[in-house]
């Protein structure tokens, strides 16, 4: 993934907010609706629908049609693209919490990977 998009798509208070509100969410649920993402960030629909263009062509949510609307979800390669992207530029010496940083770093992407589950329409 491009560093650049994805710290691009990032570069707004609003999306900020959408992203949160995404990763927040139970990830034994079906994703947000874009009213329901609306209505966690204050938003309007258009603008939410606007915003959630701009995340998921950054590759930072997937949207999936389920009856007639659309229920949203973190990517977690996404968010793991820009930790990556981090990492490698770190000048911080490796410590002995590294493995226990990559344990805690795979559990929380595999409780957000959970939530990539199908909706069941």
């Amino acid at each position: 993934m491009d560093a650049a998009r994805l710290f691009s798509a990032l570069a707004n208070s609003e999306r900020l907010a959408i992203v949160d509100a995404l990763v927040k969410r139970s990830p034994r649920t079906c994703g947000p609706t874009i009213s329901e993402i609306a209505g966690a960030t204050d938003l309007s629909r258009f603008s939410a629908s606007r915003h959630l263009a701009i995340l998921r062509s950054a590759g930072l949510v997937t949207a999936e049609r389920v009856r007639g609307g659309f229920r949203h979800r973190i990517n977690v390669d996404g968010l793991t693209a820009i930790e990556d992207w981090a990492y490698a530029r770190s000048s911080t010496v490796p410590t002995a919490d590294e493995s226990t940083y990559a344990v805690q770093r795979a559990s929380a992407g595999n409780n957000l990977r959970q939530s990539s589950l199908r909706c069941n329409g």
